[in-house]
């Protein structure tokens, strides 16, 4: 395989990137797994040769915009002439492995989906540096280090309570006011104690599942520990993990106890044997008032659980932050 990789995408909850690699031989196939229908973070769809020449192969992170890859892809070879074969992971699958086994097979993707700074150092040296591309200039969440411009971002997303606007009202409990752990303690009690009236199973579906959910609790609910309410260039706490796992106890208490209070509301399925698609499902079909994921879901409950959300009023979907603290106001 060649040193270079000519692109990665760059994966966070803020900001998700490309980088590139050099692809390896033309008549290596790819083995990944194919979901029908398939939605965020789970299963895999398209897979196919390493690029050569007129081809260009892109393994996604995001199964959720599967089908508007494909579609741009067909686009770009209208325009281009080059062939865009779409390759997409989800959660179910460990892609950072899965890459691994490619590299060994000589069988790299030209365009790579990175969750960030520890799926950036597994491949130290082999991506291209980008920093002459006219779009370098124009982002500030580009993902750079000694190298260079390696990484491309290419979305923003929310992460947050996200809840069902109809059961709240119905409940009498006003979003607006849940600003810090005993308001978000109190609405779950609230809520809790109506869930016969309200037609609901629980009242948040949260997931502690270690397998299938890992992704969600490890990176998108922890790392409201390490940021949650500060201003984007806030590295206190990263900072101190970085240096030698300090922690702030009062801080960490604190998250904590609202990660046991999201564990005791929890629909008790989820806790032990849950995945992404029977959480968003479900909360898609009115069984919970609040559900920890991110404002991606909005995609998979439009198509893959759009009878489900159809049946159940296509309700109004909110956020709130993850507030842990009083005042945490920042999604």
């Amino acid at each position: 395989m060649k040193r270079k990789v000519i692109a990665v995408l760059l994966a966070s909850t803020m900001a998700l990137g490309l980088v590139a690699c050099g692809g390896g031989s033309s008549d290596s196939g790819s083995e990944g797994g194919t979901a029908e229908g398939g939605t965020e973070e789970s299963g895999s769809s398209g897979g196919g040769s390493s690029a050569s020449g007129d081809t260009i192969r892109l393994v996604n992170g995001k199964i959720e915009i599967d089908a508007q890859l494909k579609k741009l892809a067909e686009m770009y070879k209208e325009e281009t002439g080059v062939t865009v074969e779409i390759e997409s992971m989800g959660g179910g699958i460990d892609i950072q492995g899965t890459l691994k086994g490619y590299y060994q097979a000589n069988n790299m993707p030209d365009i790579f989906v990175n969750g960030g700074a520890t799926d950036f150092s597994n491949w130290e040296g082999m991506l291209e540096d980008m920093s002459g591309e006219a779009w370098a200039s124009d982002t500030d969440t580009a993902y750079v280090d000694e190298q260079g411009t390696i990484g491309f971002p290419y979305t923003v997303e929310a992460v947050g309570l996200a809840y069902n606007t109809d059961i709240l009202e119905k409940a009498g409990i006003d979003p607006k006011t849940l600003t810090g752990p005993d308001a978000i303690k109190t609405a779950f009690e609230t809520l809790d104690a109506k869930k016969a009236e309200l037609g609901i199973d629980a009242v948040v579906g949260y997931c502690a599942e270690a397998t299938n959910l890992y992704w969600s609790t490890g990176n998108h609910l922890f790392a409201n520990y390490i940021d949650g309410g500060l201003k984007r260039d806030d590295t206190t706490y990263i900072d101190m993990l970085n240096d030698g796992g300090k922690v702030d106890e009062a801080r960490l208490t604190d998250f904590a106890e609202f990660v046991g209070l999201l564990n005791q509301y929890s629909d008790p399925a989820l806790l032990v044997s849950g995945t992404y698609d029977q959480q968003i499902l479900n909360f898609a079909s009115g069984k919970y008032a609040f559900v920890t994921q991110g404002s991606w879901i909005g995609a998979t409950m439009t198509t893959a659980d759009a009878d489900a959300y159809a049946a159940a009023g296509n309700f109004e979907v909110g956020m709130i932050p993850y507030a842990f603290q009083d005042g945490t106001g920042l999604i």
